[in-house]
């Protein structure tokens, strides 16, 4: 008897730019990768999401073992919020994680954890284009939408110095172009 394994598409090219869709049997978000090696950078890249969707820009280092998947930090950009998280020496750190994983997180805990991540508000229009730039200056992040400043935090773990991957991250749906990312 033959076992046959069925791949769901979840990245597609649809009028020249990349729409990004969860598949209802996925397990985890979709994640569509980039290796570029940086400490500090500029990442560009135009973004439409619709109600309930999503768009992470996680960025990595594979050859860091301190924490889970190699997570350094990410803006995670909603509709209406923007998150900014130190995912290092945040939730992705190995201890915290398997804590949580555990349910033995203690209010200690919590509260370092809840030090690692800024929330902003934002009221961006679904289903249209907006411009991202995400900067990265030694320990801060911050985040500009349509040319005006949606956020911006600093973390000893963003500083991480050296960045090797960028995964964009979608729980639902997004679209995504024009990527352009400046480093050194």
């Amino acid at each position: 008897m033959h076992q046959h394994r069925f791949i769901h598409r979840q990245v597609f090219l649809r009028d020249n730019a990349m729409f990004i869709k969860m598949a209802d049997v996925a397990d985890h978000g979709v994640s569509v990768t980039q290796d570029v090696e940086f400490d500090d950078a500029v990442i560009r890249l135009r973004v439409k999401l619709g109600k309930g969707d999503d768009l992470g820009v996680n960025i990595a280092d594979m050859q860091e073992k301190s924490v889970h998947a190699g997570h350094i930090c990410m803006p995670r950009i909603r509709l209406d919020s923007l998150e900014i998280r130190d995912l290092k020496t945040g939730r992705m750190r190995l201890d915290m994680r398997e804590k949580s994983k555990n349910k033995k997180l203690t209010k200690a805990d919590q509260k370092f954890l809840a030090a690692k991540e800024r929330k902003f508000p934002l009221s961006l229009t679904a289903d249209q284009w907006h411009d991202i730039e995400i900067r990265i200056e030694g320990s801060t992040m911050m985040v500009t939408i349509d040319g005006t400043t949606a956020g911006s935090f600093s973390s000893e773990g963003i500083g991480h110095p050296t960045k090797r991957r960028i995964r964009l991250a979608v729980n639902r749906e997004a679209w995504v172009d024009d990527v352009e990312i400046f480093g050194r």
